[in-house]
């Protein structure tokens, strides 16, 4: 299938833009596999993944390198790599630039990576089978496979010494988080394979936490600062340092229940370096051994670059709520934070590179797939921006479907376990050309909602004519310890009665005839709380009419229980979300499983079966459960598929056999 026009992603969005010869909606071709039919009116998914066929995956100006992946036909999704002159604009192009390994990234999980000088490419988290054993490889500039340099069963985090020959990571060995962490070097070598050693593994005496945390890892000439979890509990994060001279560990900062803690790159030497907790910025200071609160900020961090020279530059920090943006200048002397200048953004910014005072960022929204730009920061914290990338300004109006409200919905939640007002940002995607009202379906997302960003999901099922709602629920992370923490274990019904007080108002704002025309959507954590949604005992419970739900879990139980078989390998996160094994009449509680007599809505499941984070064990139980109750459902087996689900076609295929469960649904 040929396709004249082009496609992006941004590093960490799902972004594309293209100008086409012919409007999206369209006849069905039947023998097109990414044409989606909904109720008469079709959609061509292709654009939205083909139509600028370039992801973002690795910027480095400092060494001019920018590495982009493209979707090459017949070949999958490869990754390039380009000279990068910052001082103009750059129109991507990969018949100029050079291809790094022949490696379809839609095979394999393609996680955080760094440009290494000494490699001459880049250090990679990634997997070889999409099934989340997550190692180091070198993606090599012009080699014709990626280079294997570890052999762990995880790697959550790494980091490299200033000079690029030592990489320093914590690892896992075992299937699940209750499993052995360990800090490990691994040391580069030209001519042969690196050298790797172990520094420091929670088993031993001298480590009191677990090391199992994704969160940064900051190395220099000294010492390597990591996190770690006290008793494995994911509400008792804290740092540590590691001495690179004698092997010793210490403790720097017990972050119980300050929220996400993060030590900070390219900033300090071995005499000091900074790191955020939740909305706190501290600085270390080596020498007295102490952690000083330097500056509060409104939000929680979201972003962190360094934004000048010398060892202690001004720092870009970014925070958010969904619907904006806050990007503030400071300067950090001694025990105080200065700051030079802010401002707000509508869109979410992500701050992707820095070097000698010029700051890569992109931009994104729900209207607009992507705009790059180029901060040139001046000492007083003053900025100019200019252009980053061409082409993209043209290319958003062909792909926006939808009209985009944003509001917020205030409520009072009754339920003991987390009474009081309620203030939810949410996102509204309105069909161009809706429906009538009452031939209507509306999406609530369940969990993980909220994304100021382009989604080519809720603008094709706009194409079609179908609404969907994306609420920030209590559990997002963007308001705070708090707001994050509301949902945990006898709290992980908060988010229900949000998406609950969201039905309300659209029934309300569009006068829907019935609560049966709307139905949640959600994935993993959001699969869980799509099904909870439609089969939740309490007295606040709405007659919703469906729910779609992707590598969730449904028999809570089951899967904190790590006897089981291999139900997740995320058990810390279980027990903070929802409790451990000493609470199973909790944990039943929350167990769709435990409810399916109670459940009067169709229920549509998809899982990878070769899921490590939710075995599809889950699925294939719960739609058993369904089929001995009778109630209406599908079930969709995805044979090659781990946890994160990737590739067009997979996706056509997926959202289709959706649309044909939603044109069944009442």
């Amino acid at each position: 299938m040929t396709r004249p026009c082009f496609h992006l992603h941004a590093l960490s969005q799902a972004v594309a833009l293209c100008i086409l010869a012919s409007p999206l909606s369209a006849q069905a071709q039947e023998t097109d596999p990414l044409t989606l039919t909904y109720q008469g009116r079709s959609v061509d998914s292709a654009p939205y993944s083909y139509a600028f066929p370039y992801r973002i995956e690795r910027a480095s100006i400092e060494h001019g390198k920018l590495y982009f992946s493209r979707h090459v036909e017949g070949e999958g999704k490869l990754l390039f790599v380009t000279d990068w002159d910052t001082s103009q604009p750059i129109a991507l192009n990969s018949e100029t630039a050079t291809k790094v390994t022949d490696l379809d990234l839609n095979e394999v999980n393609f996680w955080g990576r760094a440009y290494n000088h000494q490699l001459g490419g880049l250090v990679v988290e990634a997997d070889d089978d999409k099934a989340e054993r997550i190692n180091l490889w070198a993606f090599v500039d012009g080699e014709d496979a990626p280079r294997q340099m570890t052999d762990v069963d995880y790697v959550y985090e790494f980091d490299q010494s200033p000079d690029h020959s030592k990489v320093y990571y914590t690892a896992r060995y075992g299937a699940s988080d209750a499993n052995k962490g360990c800090l490990e070097e691994m040391t580069l070598q030209l001519d042969g394979p690196p050298v790797i050693r172990q520094l420091i593994c929670d088993d031993e005496p001298a480590m009191p936490a677990r090391i199992n945390w994704w969160t940064n890892l900051r190395a220099d000439n000294q010492q390597v600062i990591f996190p770690a979890l006290k008793d494995g509990d994911r509400n008792k994060q804290e740092l540590y340092a590691y001495d690179l001279s004698d092997g010793t560990v210490s403790l720097l900062f017990e972050g119980h229940g300050t929220g996400w803690l993060s030590v900070r790159h390219d900033w300090g030497d071995e005499t000091q370096a900074l790191f955020t907790a939740d909305r706190d910025l501290y600085r270390y200071d080596f020498e007295s051994k102490e952690a000083i609160l330097v500056h509060s900020f409104e939000r929680s961090v979201s972003g962190f670059e360094a934004a000048g020279t010398g060892v202690t530059p001004p720092i870009i920090i970014t925070t958010e709520t969904p619907f904006e943006t806050k990007m503030e200048v400071l300067r950090v002397e001694g025990d105080e934070a200065t700051v030079l200048s802010e401002t707000l953004f509508a869109e979410d910014t992500w701050l992707a590179d820095n070097h000698d005072g010029t700051v890569f960022i992109g931009r994104f929204s729900p209207e607009v797939y992507a705009d790059f730009e180029f901060l040139n920061v001046t000492p007083d914290g003053q900025f100019t921006a200019r252009n980053a990338i061409e082409g993209l300004d043209e290319l958003n109006a062909q792909l926006a479907q939808c009209n985009v409200e944003r509001v917020k919905i205030d409520y009072e939640d009754t339920n003991p376990a987390t009474p009081g007002p309620v203030s939810l940002d949410v996102f509204l995607y309105l069909p161009k050309e809706p429906r009538p009202i009452d031939d209507q379906k509306f999406i609530i997302t369940a969990y993980y909602g909220g994304e100021n960003e382009f989604s080519s999901y809720h603008h094709i099922y706009c194409a079609l004519g179908i609404t969907t709602v994306s609420p920030a629920v209590r559990g997002d992370w963007r308001f705070g310890t708090e707001f994050a923490n509301a949902n945990d274990r006898e709290g992980a019904d908060a988010p229900i009665r949000d998406t609950y007080a969201v039905a309300r108002y659209l029934i309300e704002r569009f006068d829907i005839p019935s609560p049966r025309q709307i139905g949640t959507v959600g994935y993993s954590h959001g699969g869980w709380a799509a099904v909870r949604a439609v089969s939740y005992p309490g007295p606040e419970r709405m007659d919703l009419g469906f729910a779609i739900a992707g590598g969730g879990f449904y028999d809570v139980l089951a899967a904190v229980d790590p006897t089981k078989n291999y139900e997740t390998n995320i058990h810390g996160w279980f027990d903070k979300e929802f409790g451990t094994l000493e609470q199973p009449e909790l944990l039943r509680f929350l167990s769709p499983s435990e409810h399916v007599e109670g459940i009067d809505a169709a229920i549509f499941l998809y899982h990878g079966a070769r899921d490590s984070r939710i075995s599809i064990n889950q699925s294939l139980a719960f739609a058993a459960q369904l089929v001995e109750q009778g109630t209406p459902h599908e079930l969709m087996e995805l044979s090659d598929y781990g946890h994160s689900i990737r590739g067009t076609e997979i996706w056509a295929q997926i959202r289709q056999q959706i649309l044909n469960f939603l044109a069944e649904v009442p």
